[in-house]
């Protein structure tokens, strides 16, 4: 699991969304070893972004399609098992 502490207001969704971009290709490259650690053995890593203040980010907004189609939306809490 990978986490992101950001605010989560329509203007950060970009930030957001670079980073991810960023973290993806890394994960792709030389952070490989690091994500097979990491993983638990999923097909695919979970990305959370964790709200670090309030939601301001309207679910039918254009900025909340982005970040639901990149796989990623603000949430208050992480609940780890």
């Amino acid at each position: 699991m990978w986490v992101e502490v950001h605010g989560a207001q329509t203007n950060k969704v970009g930030d957001v969304l670079k980073k991810l971009h960023w973290l993806k290709g890394w994960l792709a490259g030389p952070g490989e070893r690091l994500l097979r650690l990491t993983d638990g053995g999923a097909p695919t890593p979970a990305f959370v972004w964790l709200a670090s203040g309030p939601i301001r980010l309207p679910p039918t907004s254009r900025h909340a399609r982005q970040a639901s189609q990149a796989g990623v939306f603000p949430r208050k809490e992480l609940h780890i098992p």
